[in-house]
């Protein structure tokens, strides 16, 4: 006898809560499989992009005053082992005929460099040339802009209207970073790249930078490149070196505690799919006991019955896991996608699969089996004779001892000073819940009689007849709602997150910068309408 098709003919005869078993497995794995390997993806993706995108420059060389000298750029470009570029920025504003664009879309941050191909820019050209002499912009820019080599783009200067041709499109790059569409543009402006020489032109500023940048060539020691640099500031009035430091336990501060929230996440969905596979299979192994009885009487062992129904649970956890693993593929991209944005970076890097592929299956298929192992031991135990006696069901008992265990656990969470609070108090509440289950019972049993009648009482009594059951169904509607509530307040806790630290590095809600700030200028905005306070 083919066990696999007699599990398949069982399957079909309750097609739709069939169905539902599988769901359950789908969301387990879908889930599981999303968050590892979204999360695996960008932990191997931010620290090459925080690298390629920081770490391009060693070091930093800024003046006291706004502006400083070109000539200390000239100086700096004849010191050995090294490569620079001079840099002076300018914010200004688009002229581009657009409809439903305001003023503040239009913003634009315009960058002057020395020379824009060298290792320290170490842009990636798409198209164009690099020492044409003209713009260089993003790929996403020239997407939004509709743009292309040899288009012009105008701009307002302190010198009226100015134009520039675009000779270079490349890669997204932090240099570079704007927004991905007009609407993005309310929150962040857009960058362009232009030689030195226009933006101090533009703005009158001939012979003024703000900063230049070096970086140590191939073979050269940092140490010894530093100490050069060093006595070089000593030299010239006005002029600080820093290193470029990437402090990556900083940066990933906040990202260890948003991925554990996802990892959350994730074993919420499997668990979600444990309890109802457990619940399904244990509602129906009490509807299929005169069947089993049957297989019992023609001379099926215990074993053989307990086989049959595993074969069951295998099948459905095949399918499950199949269509799981596609699933998951798909969210794990929109949730590799949404982190990314989050954090407002772009990386085109493919997804680690493996990973989360091994645990996705193991999850899959070991899962469903071990929440099934006690409805499949109640069907080898199927007593004939109590069948034929049509005995009424035995009332369910609490275990003291579980519920002991789970108030434990409920009050062990509160000592856990992380997200894993949440684990042991899943555990906990799940086994306490029958308990809860009476109370709630009590509680509403009263409210229900007077608001219903005799139709509450009798519901009220209906969810007594099989406590175990109906609090098993009820931990698995507080497990969605829960998955449900955490994933939903995920943004919004890490915009509570970056919000407190705002507040507590600047202690405020708007950082103004000035060129050169003066007791007046503290005193303007101090008695501006709706300023509670301004610190200098």
């Amino acid at each position: 006898m083919n066990l696999w098709l007699v599990a398949w003919r069982n399957l079909m005869r309750r097609k739709l809560r069939s169905f539902l078993t599988i769901m359950s497995i789908v969301i387990g794995v879908a889930s599981t499989f999303a968050v590892i390997a979204a999360v695996d993806s960008a932990e191997k993706a931010f620290p090459v992009y925080l690298k390629s995108a920081f770490g391009k420059a060693d070091f930093n060389l800024n003046g006291s005053e706004a502006y400083f000298s070109e000539e200390v750029y000239k100086k700096v470009e004849k010191l050995d082992q090294i490569e620079s570029i001079a840099i002076l920025k300018k914010n200004t504003k688009v002229k581009m005929q657009v409809d439903g664009i305001s003023s503040i879309q239009k913003r634009v941050e315009l960058s002057g460099y020395s020379d824009l191909d060298t290792p320290v820019t170490d842009f990636k050209v798409i198209k164009g040339n690099l020492t044409a002499g003209g713009a260089v912009i993003t790929d996403r820019t020239a997407k939004v802009w509709k743009k292309d080599i040899g288009d012009t783009i105008s701009f307002d200067t302190d010198k009226g209207t100015q134009r520039i041709k675009i000779t270079a499109i490349v890669k997204y790059t932090v240099e570079l970073m704007g927004p991905s569409s007009w609407s993005m543009a309310n929150y962040h402006p857009w960058s362009i790249a232009v030689p030195l020489t226009v933006v101090q032109d533009w703005f009158g500023l001939y012979g003024k930078i703000q900063n230049i940048q070096v970086k140590a060539v191939n073979g050269a020691g940092i140490g010894q490149i530093e100490q050069e640099l060093d006595q070089f500031v000593k030299q010239v009035d006005g002029i600080y070196m820093q290193p470029v430091v990437i402090d990556f336990d900083t940066q990933f501060k906040t990202l260890d505690s948003f991925f554990l929230a996802l990892y959350i996440a994730g074993f919420l969905g499997i668990a979600l799919s444990a309890f109802i596979i457990f619940n399904s299979l244990y509602v129906s192994m009490k509807e299929r006991k005169n069947e089993f009885a049957v297989l019992k009487t023609i001379g099926y062992t215990p074993a053989q019955i307990q086989g049959m129904v595993m074969f069951e649970v295998i099948l459905l956890s095949i399918l499950g896991t199949v269509v799981g693993l596609l699933i998951g593929y798909g969210l794990g991209l929109g949730l590799k996608s949404l982190i990314f944005m989050i954090y407002g970076i772009h990386d085109e890097s493919s997804m680690v699969l493996a990973k989360g592929v091994i645990i996705s299956l193991l999850a899959g298929l070991f899962v469903p089996v071990i929440a099934s192992i006690h409805p499949i031991r109640q069907a080898g135990r199927v007593s004939v004779i109590e069948v034929l006696k049509e005995n009424r069901a035995a009332s369910f008992q609490s275990k003291k001892w579980l519920g002991i265990i789970g108030v434990l656990l409920i009050a062990s969470g509160f000592f856990i000073k992380s997200l894993l609070l949440v684990v042991p108090l899943m555990i906990g509440i799940a086994l306490v819940f029958p308990y809860l289950f009476k109370l709630f019972d009590f509680l509403l049993k009263v409210i229900y009689k007077i608001l219903f009648g005799f139709t509450g009482e009798l519901a009220t009594r209906n969810l007594n007849r099989n406590i175990g059951r109906t609090s098993m169904t009820s931990v698995i509607l507080c497990l969605g709602i829960a998955m449900i509530v955490l994933m939903s307040s995920l943004n919004s806790a890490l915009l509570q997150t970056y919000e407190r630290i705002i507040y507590s590095s600047y202690g405020g809600n708007l950082d103004i910068m000035f060129h050169h700030i003066e007791k007046e200028d503290l005193g303007k905005l101090k008695n501006t309408e709706g300023v509670a306070d301004a610190q200098k």
